[in-house]
């Protein structure tokens, strides 16, 4: 079964397609055909056979034929074999989608996050993915309003985790446990970059739910101490329940296992 990575659209810029940054951090998004030479160095780089690129020009102009206004091309990349917890991928293929894009499409949309102290006290913050300094400066200050200290205990769901997760690791202070909830499609470079740049953030768990072998790997080694966990469900931050605290304390005692 293929593993999907979902990457994160940027739009476009003078006219030019620009695509996907895919999982790996590493600067902007590069324009067509930079973008290729840069995806094959990066699965080289981390160990992966490079994708067939061969056709994926043709493919491209394929998929945005027909397509009336400034196409919007997606390329995913996808993990072929591997466990999703224990094995990395043994190669990896391309998946490309296209569709029309209105300009006002291309904004991107504040998203929500809740930041707490691993008590029964949260707090909500709207953030902004391209105002990750002002969006760090206001979950600090909403956070110790409702008198937390710096502290992350959750990002969960999708879409906020692309828009807040690198603003927030990068200077929100270490957290008890993070979780990466169901369907994380947005875990992308952004997030691995900040993780990165964050070698020393301590981190009890890393839960991940149904994430692609790759990013589980990546995030892993990026959070020190992190123990992958599997399977732990999307619990609202306010009030966890007592035996997933504990398992998670529990976890925090074993020494970190992802190796890359």
């Amino acid at each position: 079964m293929l593993e999907v990575i979902h990457p994160v659209l940027r739009g476009h810029r003078s006219g030019e397609l620009v695509f996907t940054t895919l999982l790996w951090p590493g600067g902007p998004p590069a324009p067509w055909p930079r973008h290729l030479a840069r995806l094959e160095a990066d699965a080289k780089r981390i160990g992966l056979v490079p994708p067939d690129l061969t056709h994926l020009a043709q493919d491209v102009d394929r998929a945005v034929n027909g397509i009336h206004g400034l196409p919007r091309v997606r390329i995913d990349l996808v993990a072929v074999g591997g466990n999703p917890w224990v094995e990395p991928p043994h190669a990896t293929a391309i998946q490309i989608a296209a569709r029309s894009a209105l300009t006002t499409e291309l904004a991107p949309e504040p998203a929500r996050v809740t930041v707490g102290d691993a008590g029964h006290r949260h707090a909500t913050v709207t953030l902004s993915p391209k105002q990750p300094n002002l969006s760090l400066l206001l979950a600090r200050n909403e956070a110790r309003r409702h008198g937390f200290d710096d502290a992350l205990l959750s990002c969960t769901g999708g879409h906020l985790v692309e828009a807040c997760t690198s603003a927030i690791l990068v200077g929100i202070g270490d957290a008890e446990w993070l979780s990466l909830g169901h369907s994380c499609g947005a875990v992308a470079s952004t997030t691995v970059q900040a993780l990165g740049q964050r070698s020393q953030l301590r981190c009890g768990v890393l839960g991940l739910r149904d994430l692609p072998s790759i990013r589980w790997m990546l995030l892993c080694n990026a959070v020190s101490g992190a123990r992958a966990v599997s399977h732990i469900e999307t619990h609202k931050l306010g009030s966890p329940p007592s035996d997933l605290m504990a398992e998670l304390r529990h976890l925090c005692q074993a020494p970190a296992h992802a190796t890359l």
